[in-house]
């Protein structure tokens, strides 16, 4: 399409071409087209020119139509809009706005005007305007002017004397308050809690400074000597506890409570013949029976049974180590 162009541009303006590529030398188309020139000339003349002149008749008959179309709407629909506005809408509406106008419009503004409007403002001119005035004045001397009497001839002097009092009170009272509690209390804790507290912590840092070091000084040698001598020789002192009880103590203990049972006995024979001498003689001076009822006399006590072993205390167990 492009070389259709450029084709029909230089069958168009031959002197424009002629001036673009220059003249031509004689015999130029025949010797400078080469062996392609012919055959591309053919296919143009079979294919590309056919075409192109459809395609200017397809244009050529759309542009014819496209005015007939034109036409016809012309002619057949805006021509008969236009005289249809201009001769039947414009006039129908222009009556229609008339006969609007003055059967509707005029008498509501007449109605309007003649039975709302000049009878409000009549009203408001002739009543409302003398009764408002009427009150102003009324209210102005019976309430507002009265009010400013009150307002200024008691309220404000009342008022003033009553602020007055208040701030005299307050300022007494803050006074008062300054020179009696808080005056006394600054002095009290400038001049004795503050170096009382100051006085009290020092001897509490110090007493609790000599606390610790007397704690140190006893704790630190004991400690150490727990650690290092009570805590080695337990085990040992107590085996030799254990060993001291089973091979001494308890034989010893032994041999005292035999010893003991063989007294206790003795004097329970000598209470027993002390009694039953000491009720015949009552026998034989007051009378009576002088042999004791059956059980009377308290029998001594028989030997008791032998004690059960006592367990060896073990002293180990209750080491530093078992703790």
């Amino acid at each position: 399409m492009r070389a259709v162009a450029q084709e029909r541009e230089r069958e168009r303006n031959p002197e424009r071409n002629r001036e673009r590529y220059g003249p031509k030398a004689p015999g130029g188309d025949a010797a400078g087209g080469g062996c392609l020139a012919a055959p591309v000339r053919w296919v143009v003349l079979i294919l590309v020119v056919p075409v192109r002149a459809v395609w200017d008749v397809l244009v050529a008959a759309l542009k014819g139509l496209g005015k007939a179309l034109m036409w016809l709407a012309e002619r057949l629909v805006a021509r008969p809009v236009v005289w249809l506005c201009r001769r039947v809408l414009a006039p129908l509406g222009r009556g229609v706005a008339r006969v609007w106008r003055w059967l509707v419009v005029a008498p509501v503004a007449w109605v309007w005007r003649w039975l709302v409007v000049t009878p409000a403002a009549w009203l408001y001119a002739n009543l409302m305007t003398p009764a408002g005035h009427g009150l102003r004045w009324l209210l102005h001397y019976l309430v507002v002017v009265p009010a400013i009497a009150l307002h200024r001839h008691v309220l404000r002097p009342v008022g003033r004397g009553i602020a007055y009092a208040i701030d005299a009170a307050a300022a007494g009272l803050v006074w008062a308050w300054d020179r009696l509690v808080v005056a006394p209390l600054k002095l009290l804790w400038s001049y004795v809690l503050k170096p009382l507290g100051k006085g009290l912590l020092w001897v509490l840092r110090m007493l609790l400074t000599a606390v610790g070091w007397v704690l140190h000084m006893l704790l630190v040698p004991f400690l150490l000597f727990w650690r290092y001598v009570i805590a080695p020789v337990w085990p040992v002192a107590g085996r030799i506890t254990r060993w001291f009880w089973n091979a001494t103590a308890r034989p010893l203990g032994r041999a005292v409570r035999s010893a003991w049972r063989t007294v206790r006995d003795a004097f329970a024979a000598a209470r027993a013949t002390a009694r039953r001498t000491r009720m015949e003689l009552r026998a034989a001076l007051f009378g009576g029976p002088r042999n004791p009822a059956p059980g009377a006399a308290r029998q001594p006590a028989g030997p008791a049974p032998a004690d059960a072993a006592a367990p060896a205390v073990d002293l180990a167990k209750h080491g530093p180590e078992h703790r």
